[in-house]
This record gives C-alpha cells, sequence and structure tokens, in this order.
C-alpha cells in the first residue's frame, strides 16, 4: 500500500515535465522567469499533498508520509539530471500506526451504544505519547479559565493563584485544558504543576473563551505533544497522550460534563523511536566559483495536517526552480556564476532541526546567501527583514523584481523559519539542545546575514487582513480549502516564484558580490589599515626628522 501510494504520486510531475514551456529558437534574451511552468507548481504542490493525506501522520518529520515525500523529491531531482543526493541524521521520531480518535459517551454509561459519538474535529498532537489500550475509557473532566474579553487581557494575567484549579479532580480521567491558558507563561506553569500533580489518562486542549469562536479549527502546534515551551516538556515527561478539538466541540465537551455525564475513549495509536530524518540536496555547480554557493531551501515536513501551504506550496517551487535551472544550463540558455543548492530540509517544525544539522555539518563561510520558501502562494507576498550585517541589498532586489512582476511585496519582520541557522546558527543550535537535549555542534564562528524567508500573509487563524484569516497548522491548509478559497491560488503561487526566481538568477550572476563585506574579517581589515597608516605616519615622521 505504501509503496503504490509513493509510485502513485511521483508520476503525475513526471509526466508534467515532459511537457516543457516552449522557448524561441534562439536562446538569446530568454529571460529564465519565462521557463516556469504554472501547471508544473500545481503538480508538485498537489503531489507533496496527496502522499500526506495517505498517512495517518501526514508528513511529520521522520514518519513514513516524511519518508515518502523525501522519496519524491529526489525523484524529481534525478529526474531532472541534477547531482542530487541524501543527507541522513539520527533524530527523535515520531508516526501513527492508525488514525486518532477520540469517541464520548455522553450519558456516562458505556454499554448504551445510541448515545456515543465520535468528535469529528479530534486530532491527537503530534508527538503525542500513545493512549493506554489497557484501560481506554475514562470520565471526562475540565479546567476552566478566569475571566478574559480579550488576548491582550489574558496576557496581563500575572498572579493566576496557584490553587486555581484545586477542586477538580483529573486523575486518571480525560482532561481538557484550555488552549489559551499555553499563551501566558504565568497561567502554564500553574497549569503544567496542576497536570505534575494530577496526572491524568489523557488530555485534550480546546478553545475556552467565546473570543476564539471564529475558529472552526484548532490551530495544531508544532509538536504538541512536547511542548516547545520555557515551561519545559510537561506533556512528554508526564508520558501522556494529547490531542486537539476546535472551539464548538471543546463547548459540547464541557456540556456533557456540566450535565453529569462524559466518558470518553481517546485512541492514540503512536510509536516514538530513533531514527534516521532526510535532508534532500541538488547541485548546479558554477561556472566561476565553484567554492562559493547561494542556497534555495524549504522544508516538506509538517504538522497533523496535509500542509499546502506550509508548506507543499514551497517545496514545489523549489523543484520547479531546480528543473528550470537546470534546463536553463544544459540549454545554454543561462549558467549561474556561482554554485546554486536547492535543500529540502526535514524537521522545520521541530524547531529547524534539519536546517540546523545542514549548517552545523557544512562550511557556512561559503555560503553567500539563502533564500528560503515558507509558505508562500497565500494573499500577500512578505519577506523576511535583514540581518544587520546583511551587506547584498537583496531586499532591494526582491523589491525591484516584485515591482516588475506586478507583485505587492510587504515586509515580513522577523518571522522565525529555516533561514535563521544560518543567520543565527548558534540561537537555533541552542534551542535543539533546550528543547530535544540534542547536541548539534558548531564547526565555525562563521554566519549567513544574507539570510532571507519568502513567505505570505495571512499565516496563522489568528492573523486577519481583510476579513480573511491564516489557515496553516489546520485542517484547510489543503487544495481545496472548501469556503476558505481565498487561501491560495495557482496564480499568487506563480507571480511569487517569478520574483523568486529573478532575484535567484541576480544573485547567481554575480549579485553575490554586490557591496558584500564579509563581516568576520571587518575587525581584521580595520587593524591592518591602522596598523599600515601607523607605519606610514611613523615613516613620514621619521624622513621630516632627518632632513
Amino acid at each position: 500500500m505504501m509503496l503504490a501510494v509513493y509510485m502513485m504520486a511521483s508520476t503525475i510531475a513526471p509526466l508534467a515535465s515532459s511537457l516543457k514551456t516552449p522557448i524561441p529558437a534562439s536562446n538569446e534574451g530568454v529571460d529564465v522567469k519565462d521557463l516556469i511552468n504554472k501547471d508544473h507548481l500545481n503538480a508538485f504542490a498537489e503531489d507533496i499533498a496527496n502522499i500526506s493525506e495517505n498517512y495517518p501522520a501526514y508528513r511529520v518529520a521522520g514518519s513514513m508520509g516524511s519518508n515518502m515525500t523525501a522519496n519524491y523529491i529526489l525523484d524529481q531531482f534525478l529526474q531532472a539530471g541534477l547531482d542530487a543526493w541524501k543527507e541522513e541524521f539520527i533524530f527523535t521520531n515520531w508516526d501513527l500506526k492508525n488514525a486518532p480518535s477520540l469517541t464520548v459517551d455522553i450519558d456516562g454509561d458505556w454499554t448504551t451504544d445510541p448515545d456515543k459519538v465520535a468528535v469529528g474535529s479530534f486530532s491527537c498532537d503530534s508527538y503525542s505519547w500513545p493512549s493506554d489500550q489497557s484501560r481506554p475509557v475514562a470520565e471526562l473532566v475540565y479546567l476552566p479559565m478566569p475571566p478574559a474579553v480579550s488576548y491582550e487581557e489574558l496576557l496581563a494575567f500575572r498572579d493566576i493563584p496557584y490553587k486555581f484549579w484545586d477542586s477538580y479532580n483529573i486523575t486518571g480521567r480525560v482532561a481538557i485544558i484550555p488552549q489559551e491558558a499555553r499563551w501566558n507563561v504565568n497561567v502554564e506553569s500553574v497549569l503544567m504543576e496542576k497536570l505534575k500533580e494530577g496526572r491524568p489518562l489523557a488530555v485534550i486542549s480546546a478553545y475556552w473563551y467565546s473570543w476564539n469562536s471564529f475558529a472552526s479549527a484548532m490551530s495544531m502546534a508544532s509538536t504538541g505533544g512536547r511542548p516547545l515551551s520555557p515551561n519545559g516538556d510537561y506533556f512528554w515527561d508526564l508520558k501522556v497522550p494529547t490531542g486537539t478539538v476546535n472551539y464548538s466541540d471543546g463547548v459540547f465537551l464541557r456540556e456533557i460534563v456540566d450535565q453529569g455525564g462524559g466518558l470518553a475513549d481517546m485512541r492514540v495509536d503512536s510509536i516514538i523511536y530513533q531514527g534516521a530524518q532526510e535532508n534532500i540536496v541538488a547541485k548546479i555547480e558554477g561556472t566561476k566559483d565553484r567554492v562559493g554557493q547561494v542556497l534555495i531551501t524549504a522544508h516538506y515536513d509538517s504538522v497533523m495536517c496535509t500542509g499546502y501551504i506550509d508548506n507543499a506550496a514551497g517545496v514545489a517551487a523549489l523543484i520547479e526552480m531546480a528543473h528550470i535551472m537546470k534546463r536553463a544550463y544544459d540549454e545554454n540558455i543561462w549558467r549561474p556564476d556561482i554554485t546554486l543548492m536547492f535543500i529540502a530540509f526535514s524537521g522545520e517544525e521541530l524547531g529547524y532541526v534539519g536546517s540546523t544539522r545542514y549548517a552545523t555539518s557544512h562550511e557556512l563561510g561559503n555560503i553567500k546567501s539563502v533564500i528560503n520558501l515558507d509558505s508562500i502562494g497565500g494573499k500577500v507576498m512578505r519577506l523576511s527583514g535583514a540581518y544587520p550585517d546583511a551587506r547584498m541589498g537583496i531586499d532591494k532586489k526582491f523589491i525591484e523584481v516584485a515591482e516588475e512582476e506586478g507583485v505587492t511585496l510587504l515586509d515580513g519582520g522577523s518571522i522565525k523559519s529555516d533561514h535563521m541557522s544560518f543567520a543565527v546558527p548558534g540561537y537555533t543550535v541552542g534551542l535543539i539542545w533546550d528543547n530535544w537535549r540534542r547536541s548539534f555542534s558548531l564547526t565555525t564562528s562563521k554566519s549567513v546575514p544574507n539570510s532571507y524567508t519568502v513567505f505570505s500573509s495571512p499565516l496563522t487563524i489568528y492573523e486577519n487582513e481583510d476579513g480573511q484569516i491564516g489557515l496553516i497548522h489546520t485542517i484547510f491548509d489543503t487544495p481545496d480549502p472548501k469556503d476558505h478559497d481565498y487561501w491560495h491560488s495557482t496564480e499568487r503561487l506563480y507571480s511569487q516564484v517569478r520574483v523568486i526566481t529573478g532575484v535567484t538568477v541576480w544573485l547567481a550572476s554575480g549579485g553575490y558580490n554586490n557591496n558584500i563585506t564579509d563581516p568576520t574579517w571587518q575587525p581584521y581589515v580595520f587593524a591592518l589599515t591602522m596598523l599600515t597608516a601607523t607605519v606610514l605616519v611613523a615613516y613620514v615622521f621619521r624622513k621630516k626628522i632627518k632632513n
């Protein structure tokens, strides 16, 4: 079955690849951007989405769906004639044997069937522990929240009483906890202590406040079963299964409890093990500089959803750009001065794991720039802010090309994604140690300040642009987002990839030398300049004395 799914998905894009975009009889004056084929982009993105939907853990890093996606990407690189390979590393992996489920009994009597209800919005968290099948059915209980009329008021909570939930018995029960409690570190710390003392059988997160009633889908955490939180891995340490439901189902479950009933059968058939994850790498060698590199990157893992914009679309762009640039090279349309690397990372959702592994196992001093693609194709194209030592004017070039293509490009601020593993590698190395106790050792003091992420907005359900919310990390991030048809479009993805391609061609054609200064060498250059000036002054002074 698994092999058949991969073969099915991998046959779509190769067929599309054979339908090359026509070019003039003469290659002179051909714009590489014009080689991009929007049908190919769609085919690649939908292939990856289809792979996800055939596995219960979708493309969670290290899962079977993730591994099949890695094979697919490598296959596409090789079919384009690229020099391509896998780079493996060992990490804590997670997968599901079967789809998770939550069934509740309304009257509290499991022997009566008519009142059993399957909760449709339920999903387990990635990195959830498996449920205890020896005692699957347990009583439901919920923990309330103090009144708050807004997100800002919630954040202002400072002194939630330590015993706020003391009267609620969660021991051995399925505890429904307020999702919002995890948004305030002070409230979360009290929740953490309650869970440690109470030791529930399982935990379900649901929105508590009515101002979150718009959330028809839960926004899933990157690793909800192992929270990447300042308060530590409290679910993970307790070894309890965890999951989520949306606002309306959360209200439904609380009403069952308030009516004196409520039994729950929560099933999470997960496996946790040490295993291989893979970065997929392809290369087009530069014609003038074979040592220096420009990296085009995207992560291929997901949370517990299809992950179409986040990040099947980014990987599709990566594959299509690799295809057209290899074609341009082979047909003498255009060839890069500097080596181009196309890299699909595993484990971005785990805290930039794959990209940090790559950054710590390669010479960062050779990398001139990183352009990372994460969640493109949405309503508004955005570019992360430049790091202080950035020297190439890449942000200005993005603005210029976007204007030429008629694409709105806005400042993306300090968005967090895989580009940080190159711009601030010490930060991501420390993050992985804090969250996973994994040591990825830096081999150099260098960094790549000319590193950017291209993305689109709105991203999350908490972002609202003209009445339209983001949908990453939800069940609606699919090729067919149902009632959210604004979410993505083929035209927008195509236009944004044209901009990215234009900047990449500029970078690889000499843009990487545009006003660049290696900040690592600046102190030495300054010292040498001062020494030279001192020697000259001394020499002139001595000559004057002699005369």
